[in-house]
């Protein structure tokens, strides 16, 4: 039995702690005992973790100066748990997993690097410097894209073949189970009535193009009055995009749901499905969409590019170009045999390439191999 313990950094809810609860639902139990930790205080991901009877953990660190607690309390965990995997997450968890390798070398540490060049535009020279180095000093790595990869070799200097890539995945039948009574409860609590719905998913954060989308939404707002716009996901910009929509124009026709957990009821009333990031190491609301059959828009950029096949299963388009945006959209809305052929085409391949399944066996293959890569 190997003992694996996941740290991530926040105790809400993103892409990396949605791929955390699809682990905690399906992995293998007569071979692996997965534990889950977060830098933060509990929050929501902890929640959700022990509805699925998953161990959960917090560390309490809010600030910079908590770290060296922090680290006590992961290695009395690691040692309470018998831990022979730390498996870190994102930025923050990753430098204690690099503390942790320093200072308890008997534990095997891995990374799933989950963003691209994130930290390269958005980050200080301190985070910088110190996320190249936790890249560095691990023996193993997972990356959740090729393009994941590409930056890690590119910017970071990483030996290639450290580096496993593994493609996020989605349970199709889950996301399919569908209240239809509680669809239409949220399309009457987002007043869309009988309207065409573009819409997206993703934190208010600047990385995810919000901004590029309501651009272009004014434009399609423009050409074609029967269109409302969804924007489902909580963050730092909620107010600024909202004053942006007004002063577009279009502040009665957009609606802000904020954070949702179950996102696929609000997914299932889009039409349109766009994925407006201008960073995105994967994409995994891009899968949960294609799951349900929506025809999708995404931008050419990190990961996006390697679910969305361009013409067949989905529109790429250049970021930050809020014209092409638009007119991708109106290309879909205007002919819907194509949107409805992209939309099978994109359920289809998510069935064949993406589920979750196939990810957590590539997981489990990567755990097998990583005693024999150390000691190679």
């Amino acid at each position: 039995m190997t003992n694996i313990l996941h740290i991530t950094t926040d105790s809400a809810i993103g892409g990396a702690e949605n791929l955390l609860l699809g682990i905690a639902r399906g992995y293998d139990r007569s071979k692996f005992r997965h534990f889950f930790a977060t830098l933060k205080p509990e929050g929501r991901f902890h929640k959700c973790l022990r509805q699925e009877n998953a161990e959960a953990f917090a560390l309490g660190c809010v600030r910079v100066t908590d770290i060296p607690r922090a680290f006590v309390r992961l290695a009395s965990l690691i040692r309470e748990k018998n831990v022979h995997i730390l498996h870190t997450h994102l930025f923050h968890a990753g430098v204690l997993g690099l503390i942790t390798k320093k200072f308890m070398p008997g534990v095997n540490v891995v990374l799933t690097r989950h963003y691209s060049d994130l930290i390269y535009i958005y980050g200080s020279l301190a985070e910088k410097i110190a996320d190249r180095a936790v890249s560095r000093d691990l023996e193993a790595i997972i990356a959740v894209s090729e393009a994941v990869k590409r930056v890690m070799v590119e910017y970071d200097k990483i030996d290639p073949f450290k580096i496993t890539v593994i493609h996020n995945g989605v349970d199709p039948a889950a996301l399919s189970m569908i209240d239809m009574s509680r669809v239409k409860e949220v399309r009457d609590e987002c007043g869309l009535g009988n309207s065409v719905v573009v819409g997206t998913v993703g934190s208010l954060h600047p990385r995810k193009g919000h901004r590029y989308f309501l651009e272009a939404a004014s434009m399609i707002a423009r050409s074609d009055d029967r269109v409302k716009f969804l924007i489902v996901g909580g963050g730092e910009l909620g107010r600024e995009l909202q004053e942006l929509a007004s002063g577009l124009g279009i502040g009665d026709r957009v609606f802000f749901a904020g954070y949702r957990s179950r996102v696929n009821e609000y997914v299932a009333n889009m039409d349109v499905f766009v994925q407006p990031s201008v960073e995105e190491g994967f994409g995994i609301t891009i899968l949960e969409a294609m799951a349900m059959g929506k025809p999708v828009i995404g931008t050419r950029i990190g990961g996006i590019p390697e679910i969305i096949k361009d013409g067949t299963s989905g529109i790429l388009v250049t970021p930050k170009d809020p014209v092409a945006m638009s007119e991708a959209v109106l290309s879909m809305l205007g002919d819907p045999a194509t949107a409805v052929r992209m939309g099978e085409s994109g359920r289809e391949r998510v069935k064949k390439e993406f589920t979750l399944a196939g990810m957590i066996k590539k997981y489990e293959r990567f755990y097998d191999g990583i005693s024999g890569r150390v000691k190679g």
